[in-house]
């Protein structure tokens, strides 16, 4: 049986640096997983998701 998940996922933004991966996961004793998320990455699937929206919308 596989185990039950209790916690939350929390998602932070962290600034962008070279070497360093794109998303990091920090689990904490209650079960809250702490994601990390790089601002580049994440601004850049934010104006990917805008544009894709906008293309769907106008006829």
């Amino acid at each position: 049986m596989a185990p039950k998940r209790s916690g939350h996922i929390v998602y932070l933004l962290k600034p962008a640096r070279t070497g360093m991966r794109a998303f990091s996961d920090v689990r904490l004793s209650d079960g809250t997983v702490l994601r990390q998320v790089d601002r580049a990455v994440h601004l850049a699937a934010l104006a990917k998701a805008a544009r894709i929206l906008k293309k769907r919308l106008d006829p």
